[in-house]
Parts: C-alpha cells; sequence; structure tokens
C-alpha cells in the first residue's frame, strides 16, 4: 500500500499587505530522511554551496527566504535561478536528483534563509 504526502507552505505578508500566497503540492511514496539546516547569507553572496547530507534523490525541497534570495540545483552562471522570495517548494514523486544547492542573496542586507529537504 502506498503512502501519500501533502505539502502546503502558506505565506502571509505582516507588513502592510493583505496579499496569502499559497502553494499546494501532492504526492506519493514514503518520506524516510529529512535535512534541515538555517544559514546567513552575506549580501551579495553567490553559489555558497550547502550540501544536503546523505539525501540523493529529494522528493520535497523548501526554501524559505527573503527579498533577493535564490538557489540553483547545479552550479553555473547559466543554470536556472529558483527564487525562495519568501518561500519555494519542489516536489517530484520521482526524485530531484540533487545533492548540494548553491544560494545567493541578490539583496544588500544579510538575510537568514532556511533550507528543507525530504527524501
Amino acid at each position: 500500500m502506498a503512502s501519500a504526502w501533502q505539502i502546503q507552505a502558506i505565506t502571509t505578508s505582516l507588513e502592510g499587505s493583505s496579499v496569502e500566497r499559497t502553494l499546494s503540492q501532492l504526492g506519493s511514496g514514503t518520506l524516510n530522511e529529512e535535512f534541515w539546516a538555517k544559514v546567513k547569507l552575506a549580501a551579495g553572496a553567490d553559489e555558497v554551496a550547502l550540501a544536503l547530507g546523505l539525501l540523493t534523490s529529494v522528493k520535497v525541497l523548501v526554501v524559505i527566504g527573503d527579498t533577493g534570495i535564490w538557489y540553483r540545483k547545479t552550479s553555473g552562471a547559466l543554470v536556472e535561478k529558483h527564487y525562495a522570495e519568501p518561500i519555494n517548494v519542489e516536489t517530484s514523486d520521482a526524485g530531484l536528483t540533487v545533492t548540494t544547492l548553491y544560494l545567493g542573496n541578490d539583496s544588500s542586507a544579510e538575510v537568514d534563509v532556511t533550507v528543507i529537504a525530504y527524501e
């Protein structure tokens, strides 16, 4: 019997805006391993490598940041940036083949970034 999971991320601005953004993803299979990290990214940081521990086939990836925060799943200036302003969620039943994230900060201030991954 296959198990199922659902990730729901809801963000609400607390400073002058009532806009709520919701992202919900469904998937199947069992989530066995978890990775969690909170890192400080300096202003203008570019491709700071963050290894995802022993994870090799990530089914759920959550990056929580702020204005200007982005990540890439592979290194390189030509690789697409995924922005986490303030949150980005990716899911894959087959598993994302990522073992390291490359984080960046396009803003002029240091920002705390939280990365959560499940396999």
